[in-house]
């Protein structure tokens, strides 16, 4: 059967009315409608005049060109046939009441107009036009049977009941369509006889559908009728009653409870239907079910208070000073916007012994005391027992919620005693950590019952405004820890302000606002009216001791405390009574508050300055005592050195014997008197080199030295001495040694007293020595299979004077000074000696001697080093280009021989003229430039004229000075060189740059 299509004229000249009536016919799938739509009464008459097949109209009866009932008066007079229903913004029930009166089949308010209610009023206006036409084409009939003759009534008669088949079929039409309607219909008699249900009417309040409807009576005390305020209505206030009364009902709304328990809000419509005479003879009202509808704007309402009560919780948090009192406030707000019985706060701890984690009860609002059980003991409650489902969640940041009589047993025996159905558990988080939680509970049900069901249910939107709220309280507890801390550190700082014994002045721009009792005292004051409100400059004397005015070099002094946050100094100042006193002040910048302040720590230091005069005068004694010990010293080297040159020079000769033979026993003497005299002078010398390196007047000569040559050296020294004991001596070299950085008098002297001391305390066997390259140095070991040395015996080896034992001090004599000046030449070098011996089996002694920097090396270029060094930096150079800017000839002659003699390709610039140019042209691996040139360009101006330039900014430059100033070095670096050589340059120094940058 194909679907009906009704086309409805839609008056409107609001395109917005019209979309949402457009949107609600579309949601229709029978019958079909087609809209058209005119915003104008002059087009809707066109349109009637040019088009048949329209069902109903729908008109506004505010248009641009018409407005009122004269809307409704033309469009009738235009169109008598056709049903006109009134959508209007304006709910009057008089002008309702007038539209109907002239015609129109109903009318519609638009804010309360659904896609239902909409189809519905076009189908009853399409029908009730019919049945219009129907008896209006009866009544012509019947009048016209008056005046039809007897031979027309059977004609009549047949007409009347094919009429009244019609009237029965439409009635039967009717009738499906009354019960085919979704909102509940009940047409009632004056007398409270019900005529007519539909089924709708019956599901909806609960009621039996089948049989004869039952009298109102009877339906009202199966039924529980309220108010929305929870009030109960009489019988007469029912909107049924005031529609028989001829009042027309719209929308009004009651809350119903239904036999099955269930509890609906309806909104009611009700209108009287009279007869010719004007008495009414039925009421006819709609109930729609708007339960979702108010439940779903209830919900936007409790988010709304609850959002608002969050709001003002979280301002009473944030602006009380009072914790406590704020919370519960903030408690007390949150339990009427949530709309719940009790609010509880936990706080978690650990149980002292076991360290287990338990929660306590530490604050509670409870809306109804009175009607909440007898509430346990909520104080140390284990997780682990009572809720370790909750800790899971809880400390994960999730909440715990829903109705208790789903909750665990254990979880129960505890929630149920205080009466609790339904709860929303949220944690309380400080700085990442599970501090507590904070509950949420409803003991009766809802107090709203008349939307929701008896148990609460927590929805995602309330469990997301309280973990902010949540998290608030933990801001608060944070910032209240915090406050507590800060007043303890208050009374803390201010006890220890007046405790202490320095002075404290609290200084601002203009006045002393605060100072302890030691600074009253210090200044002299027996109140602290006396100092404080003053300026500092009122007790400082006009001028400090280094003749500067006090007040100008104060604020010198305060600019710096400003600029650096801190800054000690020596000062005066004077008391009281007008007395000075010395005075050391730290003027620190701090934070009172919101300002920032000076604080002035003083302290005498009158006792200070005594010491440091005794220290200064002892220091002048020492340090006279010391060129007195300076000048014997040289005495006594002048005076013991001259007859050991007479006793060693006439020793000498007597052995030539020049002037005669000598016998054998005075051969004997004569090399008796030699060896006692040579050993004197070694004895002479090693006290006078000890003496020289303790006070400080040693003076080494850094150079590069040949390990290889070095060591063979030494050894033929000594070789002669090993043999004639029978003992062997060997050398082992560390390919990756070969050179060492030293003094070379004073290197050989350490190692041939090891290797001296080693071949006198070892009878048989052999001395080695073993040289090892090491990270960052080098070490000589001298190893022997001697006599050893007991453990207890080993931290006395480096003592002066000190020989372990008598007895071997009489078989291997010595004075004991070799070791200890070993040690101190070892050190005087950056280095150090060590031991390690095991008695009966040997001995080892390590020299280490460190790599020293390049700028640590002193000046060595004499020829002697000159040509010392060849050899071997020959083999520490590649052939690279060099580029030497120098002014000077005979410094650049040295330099460029040198270079080209090792192996270098080298090119001379004597000024900066065609700088770049040749710089381009040579390709230089390095560039050694001296500061000052000739001309008027300096090595500094050349520097920054190539590192602007891109293809030479990366060239590595040396900048090289005879002034040797301080500062220097770093005045080269800042200025964009690589390294910095100080004249005269040494071979050490150039052959350090050489190996750093080639």
């Amino acid at each position: 059967m194909p679907t009906e299509t009704l086309t409805i004229l839609l008056v409107e000249d609001n395109s917005a009315d019209a979309c949402l009536v457009q949107e609600m016919l579309e949601e229709v799938e029978a019958p079909q409608f087609q809209l058209i739509h005119v915003s104008r009464l002059a087009d809707a008459l066109i349109c009637l005049a040019t088009k048949s097949s329209i069902s109903v109209i729908l008109l506004d009866l505010s248009l641009p060109d018409v407005q009122g009932l004269d809307t409704v008066k033309q469009l009738l007079l235009a169109a008598p046939d056709i049903p006109v229903i009134v959508m209007s913004n304006l709910c009057d029930e008089a002008i309702a009441l007038q539209t109907l009166q002239q015609g129109v089949q109903d009318y519609l308010v638009k804010r309360h107009t659904n896609t239902h209610l909409l189809v519905r009023s076009i189908r009853y206006a399409i029908e009730r036009q019919r049945l219009q036409q129907a008896n209006a084409s009866y009544s012509a009939l019947a009048s016209a049977l008056i005046f039809y003759n007897a031979q027309q009534r059977q004609q009549l008669e047949q007409l009347v009941q094919e009429r009244t088949q019609q009237l029965v079929q439409e009635k039967a039409l009717l009738e499906v369509i009354v019960n085919s309607i979704q909102e509940g219909i009940c047409v009632m008699r004056p007398d409270g006889e019900v005529v007519l249900t539909n089924p709708a009417d019956s599901e909806m309040l609960g009621l039996e559908s089948e049989g004869t409807p039952e009298p109102l009576h009877k339906r009202l005390s199966r039924l529980h009728v309220q108010e929305p305020d929870g009030s109960v209505p009489t019988a007469e206030e029912l909107p049924i009653s005031r529609a028989l009364r001829g009042e027309i009902v719209k929308d009004y709304e009651l809350v119903v409870g239904c036999p099955n328990g269930e509890q609906k809000w309806l909104s009611i419509n009700g209108a009287a239907v009279r007869d010719r005479t004007g008495n009414i003879e039925l009421s006819i009202n709609t109930a729609r079910d708007i339960t979702k509808h108010k439940r779903t704007e209830d919900a936007l309402l409790r988010h709304e208070r609850l959002l608002s009560g969050v709001t003002e919780a979280i301002s009473q948090l944030l602006i009380a000073t009072d914790y406590q009192s704020a919370l519960m406030r903030s408690l007390n707000v949150l339990g009427v916007a949530a709309d719940v019985d009790q609010v509880q706060i936990f706080e978690n701890h650990l149980q002292e012994k076991t360290g287990e984690l338990l929660t306590s009860q530490s604050f509670v609002w409870v809306r109804n005391p009175i009607a909440v059980a007898k509430t346990p003991c909520l104080q140390n409650l284990s997780y682990k027992t009572w809720f370790p489902r909750w800790y899971d969640s809880l400390a994960n940041g999730q909440a715990v919620k829903g109705l208790v009589q789903h909750f665990p047993q254990v979880e129960r025996n505890i929630l149920e005693p205080q009466n609790i159905r339904s709860l929303l558990v949220v944690p309380i988080m400080t700085e990442g950590k599970f501090w507590g939680f904070i509950s949420f509970a409803d003991s009766s049900g809802d107090s709203e019952a008349l939307l929701q069901s008896a148990d609460r249910q927590w929805t995602d939107h309330e469990e997301s405004i309280l973990t902010v709220m949540a998290a608030s309280i933990g801001g608060a507890i944070v910032r209240s820890v915090k406050e507590e801390a800060l007043r303890e550190s208050e009374i803390k700082f201010r006890t220890l302000y007046e405790s202490t014994s320095a002075a404290v002045l609290l200084v601002d721009e203009n006045r002393i606002f605060d100072a302890n009792t030691a600074a009253l005292q210090l200044f002299g004051c027996t109140q602290r009216q006396q100092l404080c409100d003053k300026h500092p400059y009122e007790f400082l004397p006009p001028v400090q001791p280094n003749g500067q005015e006090s007040i100008s070099l104060a604020k010198e002094y305060v600019a710096i405390a400003l600029q650096k946050g801190s800054y000690r100094f020596d000062w005066v100042y004077r008391k009281q009574d007008g007395q000075d006193f010395s005075a050391e002040v730290t003027l620190s910048l701090i934070k009172l508050g919101n300002r920032k302040v000076l604080q002035a720590v003083i302290h005498d230091i009158a006792e200070r300055i005594a010491t440091e005069k005794q220290l200064r005068q002892a220091k002048e004694a020492a340090e006279a005592g010391s060129r007195a010990k300076s000048e014997f010293l040289a005495t006594m080297s002048h005076e013991l050195r001259t007859p050991l040159n007479a006793v060693l020079g006439l020793s000498q000769l007597m052995r030539q014997e020049i002037f005669g033979t000598l016998n054998d026993k005075q051969r004997e003497y004569v090399a008796c008197i030699q060896s006692s005299g040579e050993h004197l002078l070694s004895l002479i010398n090693d006290i006078l080199d000890l003496s020289k390196v303790e006070a400080g007047k040693e003076q080494l000569n850094f150079v590069p030295l040949d390990i290889q040559e070095l060591c063979e050296s030494c050894l033929t020294l000594v070789r002669e001495q090993a043999y004639d004991q029978g003992l062997k001596v060997t050398l082992s070299i560390d390919p990756k040694a070969r050179i060492c950085i030293a003094d070379e008098r004073r290197c050989k002297q350490m190692l041939l007293n090891l290797l001296s001391n080693a071949i006198k305390f070892t009878p048989a066997g052999e001395v080695c020595l073993i040289v090892t390259k090491e990270a960052e140095g080098v070490s000589f070991k001298v190893t022997d299979t001697g006599i050893g040395i007991p453990a207890d015996k080993l931290p006395l080896l480096f003592e002066p004077f000190r020989q372990l034992d008598s007895g071997l001090n009489r078989q291997f004599p010595g004075t004991g000074l070799g070791l200890a000046l070993t040690q101190s030449l070892a050190q005087l070098h950056g280095g150090v000696v060590t031991v390690e011996s095991v008695l009966g089996q040997g001995s080892q002694f390590t020299l280490y001697l460190p790599d020293l920097p390049s700028e640590d090396l002193f000046a060595a270029s004499s020829p002697q080093e000159l040509a010392g060094c060849e050899g071997q930096c020959c083999s520490l150079g590649t052939r690279s280009r060099i580029l030497l800017v120098e002014n000077d000839e005979r410094s650049a002659l040295v330099l460029k021989d040198y270079l080209q003699v090792i192996g270098h390709r080298v090119e001379h610039l004597r000024s900066g003229e065609d700088f770049l140019t040749q710089v381009r042209a040579f390709q230089p691996n390095l560039i050694l430039m001296d500061v000052h040139l000739r001309g008027d360009s300096t090595g500094f101006d050349l520097l920054a004229t190539l590192r602007q330039e891109p293809d030479t900014k990366n060239l590595k430059v040396v900048m090289a000075t005879a002034l040797a100033m301080a500062g220097d070095r770093e005045r080269c670096l800042a200025a964009g060189a690589d390294d910095y050589l100080s004249k005269p340059i040494g071979i050490a120094q150039l052959e350090a740059i050489l190996m750093r940058y080639l």
